[in-house]
């Protein structure tokens, strides 16, 4: 007799990665955040490479950029995600697992989204810690200030750039302290059109923007007034509505670089902002041309239309002498500075195209530089629409193939069954009914049982025959 093997299969979309963000104190060590189109978030160790948490999204997240900040400490104010944690993290410690907390100062993770909120996420509840809103609408980037411009006693800023045209500052402060969280801290003045992206200089005094109208404006951060602007690009009319104007939620597609005559007279968008150690400013648009920048004059030092789209991920290695670019058309470019090679004078600043790539098979949205010890060059990330995490040797691009660190999204730890599974921790008792007693009562023993928990964790089928 023949048996019928019906087998049946759901199809599955990958969510696509939208941010990546590394910090150096987390953990005690090097940890990379990853934010998914879904709102799911994971977090991996620099070293190995393992997962060591995820927070699962919901419907409606859309996240847009990730930051790690460090919250400051008030004089009597209590770290709320140790208090909260600490016992359950010595319990881990002492059974040989690893927790999240360490000696120093751990930084927070702060994630910004389209609908204008800002989240600080407590990572051992897996929960967020505070949120507060922009009050400019949807949230297009953000930066951290560098920790070495941070002064002592004041608290490490972040820079949001909000649909309205303004750039915000944001701090974090202890939450058990009064107006615990995170809050607003200033706004700088507000600039045409909307600010897409958005960066800080080494020594944390100046902040740069650029907007939806092809513009780069810069602040000074403690006068809070604007010493730059710098036109790019297609501008728009001056007659026009700019309601009328390109929305920056829309791409533009790929256009023939052998011809100008398909080129959209849309006004150019300043996606990615970058400023390097020496304060040379790099800016990614969407006519698929990266630029470098003096750092005195902010005029144009070289100008490189290497990508056929927008251009909207951008990443420097430690020393900033190599930077990378990448965007829609899944390519990512090289560019290197070459003063030391040609023993050029000081702040000559000439740069080159070296090396091109395309590892991804869809856009490319994020590129982040994590510094190893054992690559003294750094390692750079990179992610995007085909949901993959590669990392590739920075100081050897050209030459060495990426590594793939994620190829799919991790699936949600959650088995549902039927029947019940003795999987608890041992530390924990249950009281379980055991049946009737002899003298024929109806009220049932109850009987302290102790569970132990399964390692690895087990996951049972919806019948509950087969684990």
């Amino acid at each position: 007799m023949l048996e019928l093997h019906r087998a049946s299969f759901v199809e599955w979309q990958p969510a696509a990665v939208v941010a990546v963000k590394a910090t150096s104190s987390f953990h005690g060590g090097k940890c990379v955040a990853l934010a998914r189109e879904n709102g799911d978030m994971e977090m991996y160790d620099a070293h190995s490479w393992r997962l060591i948490g995820r927070v699962p999204g919901k419907d409606g997240d859309s996240i847009t950029r990730l930051e790690w900040l460090q919250p400051l400490r008030v004089d009597g104010a209590v770290d709320e995600e140790r208090d909260d944690d600490g016992a359950a993290d010595e319990e881990e410690d002492e059974g040989g697992n690893e927790s999240f907390t360490s000696d120093g100062p751990p930084a927070r993770l702060v994630s910004v989204a389209l609908d204008g909120t800002v989240t600080e996420w407590n990572l051992n509840a897996l929960k967020p810690h505070s949120t507060c809103e922009s009050h400019g609408g949807s949230i297009w980037d953000c930066a951290s200030e560098p920790m070495e411009a941070v002064k002592p006693g004041q608290a490490q800023r972040l820079a949001i750039a909000c649909d309205d045209g303004c750039v915000r500052l944001v701090i974090s402060i202890a939450k058990s302290a009064v107006g615990g969280g995170v809050r607003h801290k200033e706004t700088l003045p507000k600039v045409g059109g909307k600010v897409l992206s958005v960066c800080w200089n080494k020594d944390g005094k100046r902040i740069a923007c650029g907007t939806s109208e092809g513009r780069i404006h810069v602040f000074d951060v403690e006068s809070k007034r604007e010493v730059e602007c710098v036109l790019i690009g297609n501008q728009p009319p001056k007659h026009a509505n700019r309601e009328k104007h390109r929305n920056p939620n829309g791409l533009k597609k790929k256009r023939n670089r052998g011809s100008d005559l398909t080129r959209n007279n849309d006004p150019t968008c300043v996606w990615k902002m970058l400023y390097l150690p020496d304060d040379t400013l790099v800016t990614a648009d969407s006519d698929g041309k990266v630029t470098f920048y003096d750092s005195r004059f902010y005029t144009v030092l070289k100008q490189f239309p290497s990508h056929d789209a927008d251009v909207v991920a951008l990443s420097a290695a430690p020393n900033g002498k190599i930077v990378f670019a990448s965007g829609v058309d899944h390519k990512i470019v090289a560019f290197e500075n070459l003063d030391d090679i040609n023993r050029n004078e000081k702040g000559f600043n000439e740069w080159v195209q070296t090396s091109m790539k395309r590892p991804h098979t869809h856009d490319v949205k994020c590129l982040e530089m994590v510094k190893n010890s054992k690559v003294p060059g750094g390692v750079l990330l990179s992610a995007g629409v085909d949901a993959q995490l590669l990392a590739h040797r920075a100081d050897a691009f050209g030459k060495k193939h990426p590594v793939r660190v994620v190829s799919v999204p991790r699936k949600t730890p959650i088995a549902v069954t039927f029947t019940a599974m003795d999987t608890f921790k041992e530390s924990s008792l249950t009281t379980t009914p055991v049946g009737t007693p002899s003298n024929g009562s109806a009220s049932p023993i109850e009987q302290t049982v102790k569970f132990t928990s399964p390692d690895p964790p087990l996951a049972m089928c919806e019948h509950g025959r087969y684990v």
